[in-house]
């Protein structure tokens, strides 16, 4: 659940920011996903507000694991919408280049 939590929130706020950067809509879901995972910053965040009582540790712990996971499993979820596209592009009844219905 914590791990759903940090993608829809981190992929609402990146949502705003490729609107705002005017991203293509077709780049938008990939900036999205590439992006949403937590980082390895949030590790050494997490580690120094547990160490200094700003977070209980099982609280810490729990974040923690959820951006662990939320990093292991962007890679998959890539491989994912890649294959997705890809099934996607062939069943496209037009030109691959001139397609419109791939840009939306």
């Amino acid at each position: 659940m914590l791990i759903a939590g940090l993608f829809a929130l981190k992929g609402a706020v990146l949502f705003l920011v490729s609107h705002f950067a005017r991203l293509p809509l077709a780049e938008r879901p990939l900036f999205i996903l590439l992006l949403a995972q937590g980082g390895e910053f949030a590790f050494v965040i997490l580690g120094l507000g547990a160490t200094n009582g700003a977070l209980a540790e099982d609280t810490a712990q729990a974040i923690t694991l959820a951006v662990a996971l939320s990093m292991i499993a962007t890679p998959f979820f890539l491989l994912a919408t890649t294959a997705s596209s890809r099934r996607a592009s062939r069943s496209c009844p037009c030109a691959r280049r001139t397609c419109r219905s791939r840009a939306r």
